[in-house]
């Protein structure tokens, strides 16, 4: 976990650094991100939950633009409600039936706080030893991983090449190995760990949960929006949303 001083107090920046948290679907949080080309992840990790279907998600600690205070960050899709791996965890006695495998729509979530505060309790107790493994992780050097604009977009773009929930091709274990593989991919240069619980990722008490191989297409999704929107040019800090 990264250290953060106390002086300054943190900012007040919505979707990202929030006393009391926030959670919200994957487009509206790159609205919210628009101008945080100033905020940076500094790491990802790729979790699974210990009990229930074992539900993915990924944990981020991103940046404030001073680069002394940290927001704790949850991306996962789910279903419908959007609670945090709510409906992956209350999945029907025979989950391979038609109707469980059949598209649903899909609730791609990103739930922030500040580090320290009672909106992150949540979120970090969520990546609790005691109920999630790890299973893989990216650390970043300075500066070098996708600010926090960069991740939304990414986000976006996972939730625009598979819109729906489908059990057996675009479900949790889906949303967290894309994410991973695609930073992986678009921002080199981290230094990568892998849990000795890593062979568990995608898996649901050991039974392997099929899902499609999209990074490709992800990625560029990814970099078309990238250009539309940046250009090739530095994209801000210009006038930064605010409490």
């Amino acid at each position: 976990m990264p250290s953060q001083t106390v002086n300054p107090p943190p900012p007040c920046i919505p979707g990202l650094f929030t006393d009391e948290g926030s959670n919200n679907d994957t487009r509206s949080w790159e609205a919210l991100m628009y101008w945080r080309s100033d905020c940076f992840v500094y790491s990802v990790t790729w979790y699974k939950e210990r009990s229930g279907v074992q539900h993915e998600f990924l944990h981020f600690y991103i940046s404030s633009p001073d680069g002394r205070h940290w927001s704790t960050v949850i991306a996962e899709r789910g279903k419908v409600d959007g609670q945090p791996g709510k409906s992956d965890r209350t999945a029907s006695p025979s989950p391979f039936s038609s109707r469980s495998t059949s598209d649903r729509v899909a609730a791609d979530m990103v739930f922030a706080a500040t580090l320290g505060t009672t909106g992150a309790t949540g979120i970090d107790g969520r990546c609790a030893p005691a109920r999630a493994i790890r299973l893989h992780s990216l650390t970043f050097p300075d500066g070098n991983g996708p600010s926090a604009h960069q991740l939304a977009m990414l986000l976006v773009a996972m939730s625009t090449v598979k819109e729906k929930y489908h059990l057996l091709a675009s479900q949790c274990y889906w949303f967290s190995a894309t994410g991973f593989k695609a930073l992986v991919r678009l921002f080199p240069g981290a230094k990568a760990e892998e849990d000795i619980h890593s062979k568990q990722k995608g898996t649901c008490y050991g039974l392997p949960i099929p899902f499609a191989s999209v990074v490709d297409m992800v990625c560029t999704t990814y970099e078309e929006k990238q250009q539309e929107i940046y250009g090739g040019v530095y994209h801000g800090p210009a006038d930064p949303t605010h409490c």
